[in-house]
């Protein structure tokens, strides 16, 4: 590790040396220290790295990129260890994905001016990849239902990656790790109590979504989606951070999701079980998020389920099936000015 350390040190000359820089390349040789052992603690602590000098000095997207692929490597690495399906292949995955590591950590120290991935790196991380896809694809037969579940929901989220701000994706593979496995992705990049919503880069206002009767309806087994239900979601997401908060259970949300929301700009999802239950009635706690209430907006068909801040609600009519209906376009209207107005309070244009 003594070279990797002086490697940095070296690369610090670039710098004018403050605080800030000192915390940023100490981290760094942390990150690389956390390497000497791969398990889910190390990981962690790895991630954890990652994101905290994501804060100090924010990366170029081919750095985000070099680091997933790095942090997605190791995971596999970790899951694959117990079974040695390729001992070689392995032990080359864990080799390249610590060379990048090291690489990146020396590309991200320099000057923002020279902080971009050279053709060398780049192969690197190609290269890793690949490599990691052949061990999944080899070993795919011989593993445990639950490590199995892990590598379709790993693959899930680097699928979404590309839409996916770096914090929330961060997010999601520290839920992973700490088994937090569902049938779906989705919760991954929820927190598993309240406040449910993390922090992450986002739009300044929240705009939380029911489904049935709002955004679609089921009838005789049979979907039936709101007109403009697809147009509003790509345009509420321009201007807010979107957020489905359901009764429904997540297996049901997740497929009507599927056909309305195709571009997955909902990622953030509760269910069922994150309501609160008041005679009998599910109760969509606002408070329970984790937002400003004054920048949070909800739109239900039910008054009822917001009843705690029926003052930042919109009580949409119920849909169950009218093609004609043009409330979501009419709403999309208004909703889109919202957060542009200089309001103190969303409460002020909502009544």
């Amino acid at each position: 590790m003594v070279s990797r350390n002086a490697g940095l040190a070296q690369s610090s000359r670039s710098f004018k040396i403050s605080k800030n820089n000192s915390e940023f390349l100490d981290s760094l040789a942390l990150m690389q220290n956390t390497l000497e052992s791969i398990d889910a603690d190390s990981l962690l602590k790895y991630i954890e790295h990652v994101s905290f000098i994501n804060t100090i000095k924010p990366m170029s997207k081919d750095l985000e990129a070099c680091y997933v692929i790095t942090i997605s490597s190791l995971i596999v690495y970790d899951y694959n260890k117990p079974y040695a399906f390729d001992s070689e292949l392995l032990n080359s995955i864990l080799k390249s994905a610590i060379s990048l590591s090291e690489a990146l950590s020396v590309v991200y120290s320099k000057k923002e001016s020279k902080m971009s991935i050279s053709p060398k790196v780049r192969n690197l991380s190609f290269t890793l990849l690949n490599s990691v896809r052949d061990l999944i694809s080899s070993s795919k037969s011989s593993y445990k239902p639950t490590i199995d579940l892990k590598i379709k929901l790993l693959s899930k989220i680097l699928s979404l990656a590309a839409i996916t701000p770096f914090k929330l994706l961060m997010v999601s593979l520290i839920n992973l790790i700490k088994s937090r496995v569902t049938s779906n992705v989705y919760p991954c990049f929820t927190n598993a109590s309240s406040p449910f919503l993390p922090e992450y880069d986002r739009k300044q206002y929240t705009l939380v979504l029911d489904l049935d009767e709002t955004l679609a309806h089921t009838k005789e087994n049979k979907l039936l989606v709101r007109p403009g239900a697809f147009e509003f979601i790509e345009q509420m997401s321009l201007h807010y951070e979107l957020v489905l908060f359901t009764a429904s259970t997540p297996v049901y949300a997740d497929i009507i999701m599927a056909k309305i929301d195709p571009n997955n700009h909902i990622k953030l999802r509760l269910y069922r079980g994150h309501t609160t239950c008041t005679d009998c009635v599910p109760i969509k706690n606002l408070e329970t998020l984790g937002r400003d209430l004054s920048k949070t907006i909800i739109v239900d068909n039910l008054k009822e389920s917001f009843k705690l801040q029926e003052n930042n609600g919109i009580c949409i009519s119920t849909w169950t099936g009218d093609d004609s209906d043009l409330e979501l376009s009419k709403v999309a209207m208004f909703l889109q000015k919202i957060p542009y107005m200089g309001i103190t309070h969303v409460s002020e244009v909502l009544h």
